[in-house]
């Protein structure tokens, strides 16, 4: 063997790949030429991808690998790197085969992992820019939220007025329509609206008593009686502000009739007794 030759180091052989690579990116790409036991393998070219093709030679029958790298474009003056491989049924220069199929291996899972890694990291940040974006969203809901106080769902609590039950009867009447005896409460504000002076009706402000005014002279019935007492006790047991609630709560209730029970429940009232007593 000739004397400059060295025993094959798989490290030095990358270090080239690599400054071949790094060279053709700084835009001054070298020539270089590979030859396995004294055949060109690789013809010279400047194409660092097809420096990987070399280990398609290296096996238990290679001796030598020569790669030579022109520094020079244009000039035949080349730097050699020669490596001797000894021939042994089980190695590779002391290396064992099946180490370097493990190595190679290893490469290969190391460049996949890292190809995973930069996929889930652009998964993530495309899940950051869907979240900033819902953010802008809830904010612009919430900016709108605080320019609208007053409101409740569907509802604006400013359109109440001060008194609940009667601006429930005069903005939202279906509310009531199917709620005994508060309905009653409901015709009856209904119609006082219509008896008063024009500029009363276009927004009301004061205090409600919940009583109806005097009406013609008509033989009462047990709804009515019951519209009036009812009218009476909100209007002797309730401040403006829980009137307001009052009303609040009657909306919510109408918009969802199933909790009902639940708040019944919480003012340790029997649905059953209540049905009994219907009964």
């Amino acid at each position: 063997m000739i004397s400059d030759y060295k025993p094959y180091d798989a490290s030095e052989v990358e270090s080239i790949r690599v400054m071949l690579e790094a060279e053709a990116k700084e835009g001054r790409p070298l020539e270089y030429e590979i030859k396995v036991n004294g055949f060109t393998r690789v013809h010279k070219t400047t194409n660092v991808a097809r420096f990987e093709e070399l280990h398609n030679f290296l096996n238990e029958n290679t001796k030598e690998l020569v790669i030579s790298v022109y520094p020079n474009a244009g000039s035949n003056r080349k730097e050699w790197y020669k490596y001797q491989l000894n021939v042994a049924p089980e190695s590779l220069n002391g290396i064992d085969v099946e180490a370097k199929i493990s190595e190679r291996v290893k490469q290969f899972e190391e460049k996949m992992a890292m190809q995973r890694m930069e996929e889930k990291l652009a998964d993530t940040e495309k899940q950051l820019d869907q979240a900033e974006q819902y953010i802008d969203i809830l904010e612009e809901k919430l900016e709108l939220a605080k320019s609208k106080p007053n409101h409740l769902g569907n509802f604006d609590l400013g359109k109440l007025a001060s008194s609940t039950i009667e601006g429930i009867a005069l903005h939202y009447p279906k509310v009531l329509d199917k709620v005994p005896v508060l309905n009653g409460i409901a015709k009856v504000i209904q119609e006082e609206n219509q008896t008063r002076p024009a500029q009363l009706n276009n927004g009301f402000e004061g205090e409600v008593s919940f009583k109806p005014k005097s009406r013609p002279e008509v033989e009462p019935n047990e709804h009515d009686e019951a519209v009036q007492q009812l009218s009476d006790f909100i209007a002797e047991h309730f401040d403006q502000h829980q009137k307001l609630l009052l009303g609040a709560v009657i909306v919510a209730l109408g918009e969802n009739p199933s909790q009902l029970t639940t708040v019944a429940e919480l003012l340790n009232i029997d649905p059953n007794q209540l049905q009994t007593e219907e009964e």
